[in-house]
């Protein structure tokens, strides 16, 4: 009896801890000046309070607090992203004018290694976020961009570069269980 109940107990495990459409879930992969793997369930979403242009800008948060790196992703506008393929730019000053018809496009900030033990930050010069689904309260997407920065060895060099890509889906804050009223 006790092997019966210590195997269905493996197995509800197991299952509560396979990713699913419903589950926030990460993975980043940086090559260049830092080369690591991070996964966990650290992913959400949210709104700032501070506005640019007169918009909100919403950030997708990936392995914050709890992972071994961290990614940022910034974008302004009055809705959440649709599915779609969006340009990675440096700065939030002028680049709008970049984007054909001054469209949606991210910053990006990669903090690599954990919160206790940095190993660098890099800013996202070029690259693409996809969208690839929204809704009920979860963005998922993927990304691959370049980033510029220093080495937490030598904060004077910023000119060390990674590659980061991975995959992500993101669960609304839970300070605000509405993003998308919000927006509006």
């Amino acid at each position: 009896m006790f092997a019966r109940s210590s195997t269905l107990g493996l197995i509800v495990t197991v299952a509560l801890s396979l990713p699913t459409d419903r589950t926030p879930v990460y993975r980043i992969q940086s090559s260049g000046a830092v080369s690591l793997n991070a996964a966990g369930t650290e992913a959400q979403y949210g709104l700032s309070r501070e506005k640019v242009d007169g918009k909100p800008v919403l950030t997708i948060t990936l392995g914050a607090t709890t992972g071994e790196s961290a990614l940022m992703l910034f974008t302004t506008g009055d809705e959440l992203p649709r599915s779609g393929r969006y340009p990675v730019y440096f700065s939030w000053q002028g680049d709008s004018a970049r984007v054909e018809g001054g469209g949606r496009w991210f910053h990006a900030c990669f903090i690599a290694g954990t919160v206790g033990h940095s190993q660098g930050a890099f800013h996202g010069q070029s690259g693409w976020v996809t969208i690839t689904d929204n809704k009920a309260g979860l963005i998922s997407g993927e990304f691959e961009l370049r980033a510029q920065g220093f080495l937490a060895s030598n904060i004077r060099d910023e000119d060390q570069w990674v590659t980061v890509q991975g995959m992500f889906t993101a669960a609304g804050d839970s300070s605000m269980p509405n993003v998308a009223t919000a927006l509006r």
